[in-house]
């Protein structure tokens, strides 16, 4: 979550108010009576005499998000704008908080007033660098503010902020987990899919990224044509226009699988972009991607062939998901790609692994033709399985080096982790999962049997 440039007070100082927040949302009783008008701007000014007097205004932050309805009256339209320009950034976030629930058109000016006096870019260099905790916690209530009043002005609907919004993409401070990809969603919703889609391969990795990230999501039909220009286009980042071909393929639309399955079979296309493509094109579900996808799925030479095979088990899943389990221990096949296809089919198929657990442990046992363990294709099927039954089987691999089960050894700790509720040293830790690694994982002796 975390910058590693934050220093431990900062850091420290941000996961206390995450956790005040947390509490803030969480199911607690309200309070019986929602604070009134006079109690808000007493709150205020406590906190404008004195900065570190924040009990009301915490108090009436948590009833704001627990009485929203109660303390958003129009009534207090103006003391919410005027608490944007207030010095403190707690309180402009309370300000923020207000407009956001009156969501007033007379919001826009006041809202994008704020967020152009507010240097994000600042805030965000300010966050990734040493501070004190007092600092740190001043920043996080500027980035709140911000969010809420993007999320705003994004819910109001008026699109003349949109030039404003694209100048944030890419801030950090702005993407951070507990804003989420804020600017990009909000440009979604203000129907300003060209602001994510001419995202180039020179812009910033951050900025590419959120971009995609939005895409990702996308479920409206009437985007498609604006998604299939953008994933044609050479000049868009290729993480663009790699989720532009999976929102294609989850939307659906007509022409979608055409569209799809020509990428598939376009030499010109990176590969990268074909296997997005023969993912996607299986998402449609439609008949006609089948066959392109089959081609590439039998084709030893095919660079996709992989996700082609993929694509195939979602086409169809109720025939060919067998296909999947078979494929994985079948010892005559080129084990490379038997582990491609295992590694992401666990990511595609999970939803549906759960119906077959005696083909996922049969899987436990993949071997090369000579007997020896695939432990790629073991320690993935063994993830699986402990995610979806919360189960720890016994597996046989050639090693138990940390590079091979590391994923095993990540869901052992966090199980002691829960179980010792962190009542348990760094070193103990550690010992007791080279423990739990030692005894689930049996290292293959090929002569064992002789």
């Amino acid at each position: 979550m975390f910058s590693k440039n934050l220093t431990i007070s900062t850091a420290a100082a941000i996961v206390s108010l995450l956790c005040w927040v947390n509490i803030c949302m969480s199911a607690s009783p309200a309070p019986p009576e929602a604070p009134s008008r006079a109690d808000i701007l007493a709150a205020v000014q406590k906190v404008t005499d004195d900065p570190n007097d924040r009990k009301e205004l915490d108090g009436i932050i948590f009833s704001f998000q627990r009485r929203r309805a109660e303390l958003a009256g129009p009534e207090l339209f103006a003391d919410f704008v005027s608490y944007l320009k207030h010095k403190d950034p707690q309180v402009q976030f309370l300000g923020a908080m207000g407009l956001g629930e009156l969501k007033k058109p007379e919001s826009v000016k006041p809202l994008s007033d704020f967020i152009k006096n507010k240097d994000f870019r600042a805030i965000d260099r300010e966050l990734r660098s040493p501070r004190t905790g007092t600092q740190a916690v001043a920043r996080f209530w500027d980035v709140q503010a911000g969010v809420v009043a993007i999320n705003t002005l994004a819910g109001i609907g008026d699109r003349s902020v949109t030039p404003m919004l694209e100048s944030l993409q890419g801030i950090r401070c702005l993407q951070a987990e507990w804003g989420g990809s804020t600017v990009e969603t909000a440009l979604l919703k203000l129907g300003s899919l060209r602001s994510l889609t001419r995202v180039s391969p020179a812009d910033d990795a951050l900025k590419r990224e959120r971009a995609a990230r939005a895409i990702y999501g996308m479920r409206d039909p009437n985007v498609v044509p604006g998604l299939m220009d953008a994933a044609r286009d050479k000049g868009v980042a290729t993480e663009v226009r790699v989720a532009a071909l999976h929102a294609i393929g989850r939307i659906g639309s007509p022409g979608a699988a055409a569209f799809l399955a020509g990428f598939v079979d376009d030499p010109n296309a990176p590969k990268g972009i074909r296997r997005m493509a023969a993912i996607a094109a299986g998402n449609t579900r439609k008949k006609a991607v089948e066959r392109p996808l089959e081609r590439h799925a039998k084709d030893p030479n095919s660079d996709i062939r992989a996700a082609a095979f993929c694509g195939l088990v979602l086409a169809r899943p109720r025939t060919n998901l067998g296909r999947w389990f078979a494929l994985l221990t079948d010892a005559n096949e080129d084990a490379d790609f038997r582990s491609e296809v295992a590694d992401m089919g666990c990511s595609l198929f999970r939803g549906r692994l759960r119906e077959h657990r005696k083909e996922l442990y049969d899987c436990l046992g993949a071997s090369y033709a000579d007997g020896r363990p695939v432990d790629k294709i073991r320690v993935d099927i063994w993830t699986v399985v402990n995610e979806l039954f919360a189960k720890e089987p016994n597996v046989v691999l050639t090693t138990r080096s940390s590079r091979v089960t590391a994923v095993m050894r990540e869901k052992i700790k966090r199980r002691i982790i829960r179980a010792t509720r962190l009542q348990i040293t760094g070193q103990q830790l550690e010992a007791a999962v080279d423990k739990a690694v030692n005894e689930l994982v049996s290292l293959y002796a090929p002569n064992a049997d002789k």
